[in-house]
C-alpha cells in the first residue's frame, strides 16, 4: 500500500512539474507534494 501510494505521488508530481510555474505561483503544489512525500517516507 505504501509503495503504491509513493508511486502514485511520484506520478502526480511528475505531471504537475510540467506545469511547475503555474503550480508554484498559484497553488504551491510543490511544497504540498514535498510535505506529502515526507509524510509517506516517515510512515515507511
Amino acid at each position: 500500500m505504501d509503495v503504491a501510494d509513493g508511486c502514485l505521488v511520484k506520478l502526480i508530481h511528475r505531471v504537475f512539474q510540467k506545469q511547475e510555474s503555474f503550480d508554484q505561483h498559484s497553488f504551491g503544489w510543490q511544497s504540498y507534494f514535498d510535505r506529502l512525500e515526507k509524510k509517506l517516507g516517515d510512515n515507511s
